[in-house]
């Protein structure tokens, strides 16, 4: 098996077939592997609902995008909105200064993080400040379309990510049919294939795969074992895992052709080298990819379904969030079982209370650092 599989791809199929074989929570699991090691089940089912609480601010942020893509002129490529400083500029620039020798800031960073986000109104955690309504908005509508899915089990679960789990491919090609059009998109294409042996000795790079497979095959967060307790016996579990990660693998390659060939563009409009245009997470999200839309001709249609497929994204992973928490619940308190509905309702007030910090002004400037 360790000729297929790398670590965390072996410990995806343990998960699987741990919650096979026991059909239970992750809870209950390592009370019967050993009482001992009961431990460990509580430990991964605080990390799920740790993730769980940051990753669905996250698809909130994604959500407010949308809601603005409707619009003739996409809002964060302009500086004629009252917040925006006199620093910013409403074109993708190279860092250019002002007459103070100030450099300038793109429309699309302004509007992250002083319209959404509002990280100027805070100095971090220690001042926390108030509730951004709007935000908390969409963080409630997000609960709501989570337990319309999953409250009836997990064939209801099942039968939303056949939505959720094939519309982010449609978008990709398409994506990646408008992206290879642009200028500059072959050199950014051509970056993202030819490999940089000496990047092998950075930390960083191993920590950021890590980091990357951790969050896309889900080992250790309690999700696999609790899909695997609903599996029959006699299911070939090793397929399911090595089929998981044959299809992770071709979404990750599809989506770097889609990435860096929008990057190139990125690069060749800013005259900039690849690995200079912009960060990683949020920047590339929320700021760089949306500033490349606005440039494409139908950028509603592109920045709308661009945003449906980061929130289709998110869901599918706070799906199993959701479904692992209140599976390790149930097992151990066999009333959640019985009043599924009433149990998983009062979970999402409880989360949505929970993640109450992450949508007011100082804990928005800890996610975008």
């Amino acid at each position: 098996m360790s000729s297929r599989f790398n670590s965390a791809d072996e410990l995806r199929y343990l998960e699987l077939f741990l919650g096979q074989f026991y059909h239970c929570g992750n809870i209950t699991i390592w009370g019967r592997i050993a009482p001992s090691m009961k431990g460990i089940g509580i430990a991964s089912f605080l990390i799920v609902t740790a993730v769980t609480l940051y990753y669905t601010t996250i698809i909130a942020h994604a959500v407010f995008y949308l809601f603005a893509s409707f619009r003739e002129i996409m809002p964060w490529s302009v500086c004629t909105h009252s917040w925006n400083t006199p620093l910013c500029s409403e074109r993708m620039h190279n860092q250019t200064m002002n007459e103070f020798n100030q450099t300038k800031v793109s429309s699309a960073e302004e509007y992250y993080n002083i319209y959404m986000l509002g990280i100027h109104r805070s100095k971090g955690l220690t001042d926390l400040g108030h509730i951004k309504v709007d935000l908390f908005l969409c963080l409630i509508l997000i609960f709501i379309l989570m337990y319309l899915c999953i409250y009836r089990g997990v064939k209801g679960t099942g039968k939303a990510v056949y939505v959720t789990a094939v519309l982010p491919y449609i978008v990709l090609i398409i994506l990646l049919i408008q992206g290879v059009t642009l200028n500059g998109s072959r050199q950014g294409i051509k970056y993202f294939l030819k490999p940089t042996f000496k990047r092998l000795k950075d930390i960083k790079v191993w920590y950021s795969a890590a980091n990357q497979i951790f969050f896309t095959l889900g080992p250790g967060l309690s999700v696999l074992t609790t899909y695997g307790s609903y599996n029959i016996s006699t299911n070939n579990c090793y397929y399911d895992a090595l089929i998981s990660v044959i299809a992770n693998f071709l979404a990750s390659f599809l989506a770097g052709f889609v990435v860096f060939s929008a990057l190139g563009h990125m690069s060749w409009r800013l005259d900039k080298q690849i690995e200079t245009v912009v960060d990683q997470g949020a920047s590339l999200s929320f700021i760089a990819y949306p500033e490349i839309l606005s440039t494409f001709k139908y950028s509603i249609f592109f920045s709308v379904i661009f945003f449906l497929m980061v929130i289709n994204l998110g869901l599918d992973s706070d799906f199993g969030g959701l479904e692992a928490m209140y599976t390790a619940l149930s097992d151990e308190y066999i009333v959640l079982k019985r009043h599924r509905k009433l149990g998983m309702f009062v979970m999402c007030c409880l989360l949505i209370i929970g993640c109450l910090p992450t949508v007011t002004y100082g804990n928005s400037n800890e996610i975008n650092q």
